[in-house]
């Protein structure tokens, strides 16, 4: 079992880009890329900064998927930031606890992207942990 790096996640991140782009849904849908957020990719400030560029280059409709490695396993966070939400879906069953070196990134890039639009915002982000399998029962 060898552990799946971040260029191998952009690669398949540029395969979804490619059929965004197909389906002319790129304005719906943002990449981070992981190598530049996971950990020891940098200072938590960086980390952060890099986030709030890229919320900050959208409308605040579109959605951005973050992979993201806290240490030899990948994660994905779903960000709204205009909603000031943040999904986080973790693949492995069981309750999964949000990292909070994660979790301090976000919430700083959040901060800095209301600010950059001149929004006082919440006090705090929204955090939903969303479901690692979806049932194939009927509902």
């Amino acid at each position: 079992m060898e552990e799946i790096g971040a260029t191998v996640v952009a690669v398949y991140m540029r395969c979804l880009f490619d059929n965004l782009k197909a389906a002319n849904m790129l304005n719906m849908v943002g990449f981070i890329h992981p190598a530049q957020v996971s950990a020891n990719s940098g200072s938590l400030t960086e980390r952060s900064r890099l986030v709030a560029n890229r919320l900050q280059k959208t409308d605040g409709e579109q959605i951005f998927m973050m992979p993201y490695n806290p240490g030899r396993h990948w994660v994905l966070f779903i960000v709204r930031a205009k909603k000031e939400t943040v999904y986080f879906l973790d693949p492995l069953p069981g309750n999964r606890v949000v990292d909070e070196e994660a979790k301090n990134i976000l919430n700083s890039a959040i901060k800095m992207y209301n600010s950059h639009i001149g929004r006082q915002g919440r006090k705090a982000t929204i955090w939903k942990t969303l479901p690692a399998h979806q049932s194939n029962q009927a509902p």
